[in-house]
């Protein structure tokens, strides 16, 4: 059980540094107050729950060490995500799913994960939206 409760510090302090980054990135030059991007964890006796910000996150089976997401606050939702503590390195954690650190090829970046830069925003002309229908109108 030690060894698991060792995993999962690595976990929240990589889940810590990654959801840093991924705020730096979306808003540059935002002051970071509080504990907004902050990771903990709460043991007990059957899981171990993860919480991101003021809020639960994954919980982790303390006797497995699987990673699960959550229908309900300490409890897991068995079917999302299922990531293993031993691959916690293979995942990027800061966004608001992990998914596998891959360049656009499929490929990790020397073992480490370069985030895209943020999205920029379409402009959409209104009449454009109506194109498909225009002619039955």
């Amino acid at each position: 059980m030690d060894n698991v409760q060792e995993k999962i510090r690595k976990l929240t302090s990589l889940i810590d540094k990654e959801q840093k980054i991924n705020c730096e990135r979306e808003s540059p030059g935002m002051v970071m107050y509080g504990d907004t991007y902050l990771s903990k964890s709460k043991s007990g006796s059957k899981y171990t729950k993860v919480d991101v910000g003021r809020s639960g996150k994954y919980v982790v089976d303390n006797q497995t060490g699987i990673i699960y997401g959550i229908k309900a606050y300490g409890v897991p939702n068995l079917n999302k995500y299922r990531i293993s503590l031993d691959d916690i390195d293979k995942y990027w954690w800061g966004d608001y799913d992990p998914h596998m650190k891959k360049t656009e090829n499929g490929e990790l970046i020397d073992g480490k994960f370069v985030p895209k830069p943020p999205l920029k925003a379409k402009s959409i002309q209104f009449e454009d939206l109506f194109e498909d229908i225009k002619d039955t109108l």
